[in-house]
């Protein structure tokens, strides 16, 4: 959840995220406004529940002990499948109001962070084996921007 459109309020969004701190000050974004709902209808939609979850874990595989960047995690169901499944899971996304969700399904420990793909990502090279990104590449203006400068994963990008 990446766009300019998005992020037209800039302002604190207050929530305390604990690893949001080392990351720029979270941005309101349209999101913020219906996260609840949207998380809400993602979580049993006929697309969502049984066509993309289903077939981004199919598509990431055994995942047990590899390190997963879920790039554009919303309210963390992926997240949540991936770690269910043995990975060690971290993610961003743009809405402060969707990673409070999030953090809500995976726990205060869950390394969340309020990032744009847009952006140079705040994560070391090599962080990550995979990462997985589900339905958001449709948000970013140019698709080429995050790749070269990513680093942060040695692995394939799945979705």
């Amino acid at each position: 959840m990446t766009s300019d459109e998005q992020q037209e309020h800039v302002g604190s969004a207050g929530l305390g995220l604990p690893s949001a701190a080392a990351v720029d000050p979270p941005k309101v974004n349209d999101y913020d406004s219906f996260a609840e709902a949207y998380s809400a209808e993602n979580e049993t939609s006929l697309v969502n529940a049984y066509y993309e979850r289903p077939a981004m874990l199919a598509l990431a595989g055994d995942v047990a002990g590899r390190r997963i960047l879920d790039a554009g995690c919303g309210a963390g169901p992926l997240s949540a499948a991936l770690r269910d499944r043995g990975a060690l899971v971290s993610g961003f996304d743009a809405s402060a109001g969707m990673l409070e969700l999030a953090r809500r399904r995976l726990g205060d420990g869950a390394d969340l962070r309020v990032a744009d793909l847009g952006s140079p990502l705040p994560y070391p090279d090599d962080a990550f084996d995979d990462v997985v990104a589900s339905l958001v590449l449709h948000y970013l203006k140019d698709w080429a921007r995050p790749w070269p400068s990513c680093g942060a994963c040695s692995g394939p990008a799945v979705g």
